[in-house]
């Protein structure tokens, strides 16, 4: 019994956020990102598609969607050893901020906070392998 509680409590530590061991390339990939948030006061919710190499530069031609287009001309997100993610990405109406964001354990799904000039929000951003991993529709998200 004892066995048994010691080896439940290693695998609770060892699969715990202190272990995770990120780099900064396990950023790499194409993310859909869905984000709600407030600008200048009123209530609103986009979708951008995110090309991110393994420095964590940001493609220009990403697309952010919601009542307009917004593309994307570029940014940088850095990725901590725990996993912690911050940077900026630049668009064409200004920079979004994200000042506190992690990636999963998985190096999989992003989430955190934004800042933009007027507002702020939260955001998830899905990792997929290729643009056909998505949905054929999202080709659009990422400039195609």
């Amino acid at each position: 019994m004892i066995r048994l509680l010691v080896t439940t409590c290693m695998l609770a530590l060892l699969s715990s956020p202190v272990w995770a061991a990120c780099k900064g390339k396990d950023i790499k990939g194409l993310y859909l990102a869905y984000a709600a948030g407030t600008d200048s006061g009123s209530f609103f919710a986009t979708l951008c598609g995110f090309r991110i190499s393994s420095s964590g530069a940001i493609s220009s031609g990403s697309n952010c969607i919601s009542d307009v287009t917004n593309p994307v001309r570029g940014g940088r997100l850095t990725v901590a050893r725990d996993c912690t993610v911050t940077g900026v990405i630049e668009t064409r109406d200004g920079d979004i901020a994200i000042p506190a964001a992690s990636m999963t354990t998985r190096k999989g799904p992003i989430t955190g906070v934004y800042l933009i000039g007027t507002g702020e929000g939260t955001f998830t951003a899905v990792k997929h392998k290729k643009i056909s991993g998505a949905d054929k529709s999202m080709a659009r998200y990422f400039g195609e």
